[in-house]
Parts: structure tokens; sequence; C-alpha cells
């Protein structure tokens, strides 16, 4: 009879889950995190509101209060590029 392999230990849920949250909180190159419509001035100091990204977050805020799924808002901002 041959012995029984030792099984592979998988890594507890909340490791992975603390590793994938770092991740995603690391800061961006400059060490800053710039909300989506709002890039940095030319001195790279104050956020500047952009039109194209403005109207996209305000559409997409509107489609989920009228229940649109997360998946439907994503469809429609793919479509609009």
């Amino acid at each position: 009879m041959s012995p029984r392999p030792t099984p592979r230990r998988a890594l507890p849920t909340w490791s992975m889950t603390t590793a994938a949250l770092a991740v995603l909180r690391a800061p961006s190159e400059d060490g800053r995190s710039v909300p989506y419509g709002y890039p940095l001035d030319a001195d790279g100091r104050r956020l500047v509101a952009e039109e194209n990204g403005q109207a996209a977050t305000g559409r997409a805020r509107i489609l989920a209060s009228e229940g649109r799924s997360l998946c439907a808002v994503a469809a429609w901002l793919a479509s609009e590029g």
C-alpha cells in the first residue's frame, strides 16, 4: 500500500482578501489617488473637473438610482466609450 499524499494547505480566505485589498488601496505612481473625472491641473496640485468624466459619472449615478444593475451601467459606459 502506498503512503497517502500530504494535502497542500490553502491560504486562508482572510489572507487572500487582505492582500487583494492592499493592492486596491495602493496609491498611484505619484502617491495620490485621483478620482475619475477630476484630473490634476498643470501644476499637479489641484483637481479640475473634466466635462466628459463628469457627464459619464453623472449618467452612471442616474442609471443606478433608477435601479439598473451594475452590469447594465457598465454596459452603457462601455457603449458610450
